[in-house]
């Protein structure tokens, strides 16, 4: 079914003028799916212009309502079951990006659960929490184009510990927050008083979400307070 649909699409180069054909075929250019897209794009073929799928439950969804998790979600399993059975490499570059949080944390162990044991898949992520699922010895870390070894054993670890491993990434909150907490841990040296010192940790209990920065904070007052 869906290599009749790839073939109807291909039909659709047809109608490219021969020369531009020739150069978009034999050329050096890279993205010739995006070349052909724009030579016929008023002028094609074949198009898909609605596809609904029907849930267990018998709703149906119309794909164009997919967010772009959906969607990137729809295609990876779409990928890994049309070539199952077949020995494959499959080179995936960040393919969770638009995934939320409790997506991401499943993409290693749904990935393996649905790959054929004939094929193997290699990806690129920026996302720490995602390697959390993977040995040390399965990570390779780039960097300007440099393969660089792993310190730490990333499977099971915090990400913040990779984080700070292959990012160099030491603080655990985005810039804002890094200098709200710099500002109360500047009041709290500066604080003379018992009385300022528990206004503080009012202030920082109703401002800091729960964190370590928040935690350690409160534990300078209380040192202070001593």
């Amino acid at each position: 079914f869906f290599e009749g649909l790839q073939r109807l699409y291909d039909y659709n180069i047809y109608k490219i003028k021969k020369r531009t054909r020739n150069r978009i075929i034999y050329g050096n250019e890279k993205n010739k799916k995006s070349l052909v897209d724009w030579n016929i794009a008023n002028n094609r073929v074949f198009e898909l212009l609605e596809m609904t799928f029907k849930a267990e439950n018998g709703s149906e969804l119309e794909l164009r309502n997919f967010s772009d998790g959906e969607y990137q979600v729809l295609q990876l399993i779409s990928i890994l079951n049309i070539f199952y059975g077949s020995n494959i490499l499959f080179l995936l570059d960040e393919p969770e990006t638009h995934f939320n949080p409790s997506w991401k944390s499943l993409f290693v162990s749904k990935v393996k659960s649905m790959l054929d044991p004939m094929s193997q898949a290699i990806f690129s992520s920026h996302n720490p929490e995602v390697i959390t699922d993977l040995r040390k010895t399965s990570v390779v870390s780039m960097k300007r184009g440099l393969q660089s070894s792993l310190q730490i054993e990333t499977f099971g670890a915090n990400p913040n510990m990779i984080s700070a491993n292959l990012f160099d990434k030491r603080n655990t909150v985005a810039e804002l927050a890094k200098k709200e907490i710099n500002t109360f841990r500047n009041k709290i040296n500066q604080a003379n008083s018992h009385q300022e010192l528990e206004e503080l940790k009012h202030e920082i209990e109703n401002t800091l979400g729960d964190s370590s920065e928040r935690l350690m904070l409160i534990i300078e007052i209380q040192k202070r307070m001593m």
